[in-house]
């Protein structure tokens, strides 16, 4: 589905999705494992708008889908895919069984810029 460059458009897969375009990756300039990419954008502009306590966010799934979409503990499968495509390039993630208030648990162990740097090393 995402090789037939549908544009910035939700489809495809059943299931939830979530879609970036814009990214650094893919385009030649950049090796993509030495980035984080699209993953890690909506973790960190997400997570911050995270009530931990209460399992919500503070702006309503709206503001944090992408993030919940991809912590959620009942997620049993995720496929994410990359086109390069005429009209941009796109990254685009699938969820199978997300749950739109998922109990999502505090990192805990390493700061938030360990996990990052965490997510490219070895590469």
């Amino acid at each position: 589905w995402a090789a037939s460059c549908p544009g910035f458009q939700h489809g495809g897969p059943s299931g939830w999705q979530n879609l970036a375009t814009n990214t650094p990756c893919g385009s030649g300039k950049k090796d993509c494992n030495s980035i984080v990419g699209a993953a890690w954008m909506w973790y960190d502009q997400e997570e911050t708008k995270w009530n931990y306590d209460s399992n919500q966010c503070n702006g309503g799934w709206a503001t944090c889908g992408h993030f919940s979409n991809m912590m959620s503990p009942s997620v049993t499968s995720i496929a994410c895919g990359w086109s390069e495509c005429a009209n941009g390039n796109y990254v685009w993630c699938n969820y199978n069984t997300p749950t739109q208030t998922p109990k999502v648990p505090r990192i805990s162990g390493m700061s938030k810029a360990e996990l990052k740097t965490s997510l490219t090393a070895g590469y």
